[in-house]
């Protein structure tokens, strides 16, 4: 209980200390699940969910292609051709260079505030 008290001794306890996480949820229908699963190509699914872990609370994802590349140990032309596969598809939309916009109906970014 002291420890607690020190601890927030300067807060005002009336006051909103809201934190807020970012969570992305993967919200796919079966069209777009069979889209992913039958259509892509593994290195496209991979890229896929690279870019979902780095989704942002607005929908993009800000990666570079060598950025891409290095963490799924793999060469940046291979990257190319999945992150043009998944353009196909509609699944992303290339917005500005290495940002991309991912669909919201396959995966959806979500404030949780604690």
């Amino acid at each position: 209980m002291a420890a607690n008290v020190l601890q927030n001794h300067n807060r005002n306890p009336y006051g909103s200390y809201k934190d807020k996480q970012h969570l992305v949820l993967f919200t796919a229908d079966d069209f777009y699940m069979s889209l992913l699963l039958f259509r892509c190509s593994p290195i496209a699914l991979r890229v896929m969910l690279v870019l979902a872990s780095k989704l942002n609370a607005d929908g993009y994802a800000t990666a570079s292609l060598a950025e891409l590349a290095k963490s799924l140990r793999t060469n940046p032309s291979y990257v190319n051709k999945a992150i043009l596969e998944l353009a196909k598809y509609e699944l992303i939309q290339k917005k500005k260079r290495s940002e991309y916009w991912i669909q919201p109906d396959v995966f959806r970014p979500a404030l949780i505030e604690v």
